[in-house]
C-alpha cells in the first residue's frame, strides 16, 4: 500500500506543480479578467463533458462497463462539440465578431474530450493495480500540457493562443491512450446501433456525473455573477488550491477503493468498522493539510498577486477543513457503484447542489466570499452523512 501511495503521490505532485507554474504565469504575464474568464468557461463546459462521459472511469475502476468501444463511449461528447462549433460559426457570420468567451467554449471543450479519453487509460491501469504505470504517463500527460502553455504565456501568447496549445497537446496524448487502449483489448469500431442503448442504460450515471461538476464549479458561476469575473479571477488561485486539495484526495481514492471494493466483494457488505486503518490514515492526513493551510496559505497565495483583496487565502484554509469529508465522499461513491446504488448518483449530487446553492446565498450575505468556503465544508458533511444513512439502510 505504502508503495502504490508513492507512486500515485509522486503522479499528483507532478500534477499540482505544473498546474501551479501554469497558473502562476496566467496571472503573472495575462490580465485577472482573463484569468477569470478561463477559469468561469472551464467550468461551463466541464460539467458537459463528463456528464456526456456516463462516469466511465468509475466504472471501469468498479468492473462495471458494458462495452469497451471507445467510439460508443465518445460518441455523446463529440456530437456535442460538433454542435457547439457549428452554433458558434453560425453566430460569427451573424455576429462579424465572436467574443473571447464564444471560442474559449469549444476549445476547452475538446480539452475536456481528450481529458476523458486519457481517464479511461489510467482508470484501466488503476483497476489492475499498475500503480506505477499510472504515475508515468498521467505525470508525463499533465506536466507537458501545463509547461508547454506556461511557456507559451511567458512567451508573449495572449489567452486563445495559450488554449490552442493546451488542444494540441492534449490531442497527442489522447491518441496516445486510444494506441494503448486498443493494445489492451478495447476496440474503435463504427457502431452507432450500440450508442442509444449504452445513453438508455447509463443516462442516470450521465446525470449524476453533470450534476457533480456542476456542483464542484457552482462556487465559480456564483462568484462570477455575483462578484464579478475579476473577483473570479483573484479567487481562482484559491479554486485551484481546491482542485490541488482534490488531486491529493484521488491518491488516497485511488488506494483504498478498490481495497475496499474488493473487501466487499469477499464480505458481502460495507461497514466503516471493516475500514478503520483506511480512516485513521485519511484521518491523520487531513490534520497535516489543515495545519500546512494555516501555516503558508498566505505565502502561497503571494505567488499569484502581489497584494491579497478581502485576505482570499482564508479560505483555503477553510476548504482545508472539509478534506476529510471529500475524499471520503469519493469513496462512498465507489462503494454505492458495488452495491448497485448507481440510480442514487442523481439524487446525492443534484442534493449537494441544492444544499451548497442554498448555503452560499445564507452566508454570502453575513461573510461574503468566505461564506462560499463554510458552504462548502458543511453541504461535503451533509453528503457523507446522507451516504452513510442510505447505505446502511440497503444493507440492515
Amino acid at each position: 500500500m505504502i508503495r502504490n501511495i508513492s507512486y500515485v503521490s509522486l503522479s499528483k505532485l507532478i500534477v499540482i506543480l505544473s498546474q501551479l507554474i501554469f497558473l502562476v504565469a496566467f496571472a503573472k504575464y495575462l490580465p485577472v479578467e482573463d484569468l477569470g474568464l478561463y477559469s468561469l468557461v472551464l467550468a461551463i463546459v466541464t460539467p458537459i463533458v463528463w456528464a456526456l462521459a456516463f462516469d466511465v472511469p468509475v466504472k471501469v475502476i468498479s468492473n462495471t462497463l458494458e462495452t469497451k468501444n471507445l467510439f460508443v463511449i465518445l460518441l455523446p461528447n463529440i456530437i456535442i462539440l460538433i454542435s457547439t462549433v457549428m452554433v458558434i460559426y453560425l453566430a460569427s457570420i451573424l455576429l462579424v465578431e465572436v467574443p473571447s468567451f464564444y471560442l474559449l467554449l469549444p476549445l476547452l471543450q475538446f480539452v475536456k474530450v481528450c481529458e476523458v479519453v486519457s481517464e479511461i487509460e489510467y482508470a484501466s491501469l488503476r483497476r489492475k493495480e499498475r500503480f506505477k504505470t499510472f504515475s508515468l504517463v498521467s505525470s508525463a500527460r499533465f506536466s507537458s500540457i501545463y509547461l508547454f502553455g506556461a511557456m507559451t504565456i511567458i512567451s508573449g501568447g495572449q489567452m486563445i493562443t495559450v488554449v490552442v496549445v493546451l488542444v494540441f497537446v492534449s490531442i497527442f496524448f489522447a491518441m496516445w491512450s486510444v494506441y494503448r487502449l486498443i493494445q489492451d483489448g478495447w476496440e474503435l469500431r463504427l457502431k452507432i446501433k450500440n450508442v442509444l442503448p449504452y445513453v438508455k442504460e447509463n443516462k442516470s450515471l450521465g446525470v449524476a456525473s453533470g450534476v457533480k461538476f456542476f456542483g464542484s464549479n457552482l462556487m465559480r458561476y456564483f462568484v462570477a455573477f455575483q462578484f464579478g469575473v475579476s473577483t473570479l479571477g483573484f479567487l481562482t488561485p484559491v479554486f485551484y488550491g481546491l482542485t490541488a486539495l482534490s488531486n491529493i484526495a484521488t491518491i488516497f481514492d485511488n488506494i483504498f477503493s478498490p481495497k475496499i471494493v474488493k473487501r466487499i466483494e469477499t464480505n458481502g457488505v460495507f461497514s466503516i468498522g471493516q475500514n478503520k486503518k483506511e480512516m485513521a490514515i485519511l484521518l491523520l492526513a487531513s490534520i497535516f493539510i489543515f495545519l500546512c493551510a494555516i501555516l503558508f496559505s498566505a505565502y502561497y497565495y503571494g505567488f499569484f498577486f502581489a497584494f491579497d483583496p478581502e485576505n482570499y487565502h482564508h479560505l483555503l484554509i477553510i476548504f482545508s477543513i472539509g478534506w476529510f469529508f471529500y475524499v471520503v465522499r469519493a469513496i462512498l461513491k465507489a462503494v454505492s457503484y458495488k452495491l448497485e446504488l448507481q440510480g442514487l448518483q442523481v439524487y446525492i449530487q443534484s442534493m449537494f447542489v441544492f444544499v451548497l446553492a442554498i448555503f452560499m446565498y445564507m452566508f454570502s450575505l453575513f461573510f461574503g466570499v468566505i461564506g462560499i468556503a463554510m458552504s462548502f465544508v458543511l453541504s461535503s458533511i451533509f453528503v457523507c452523512l446522507y451516504y452513510i444513512f442510505k447505505i446502511d439502510r440497503l444493507q440492515g
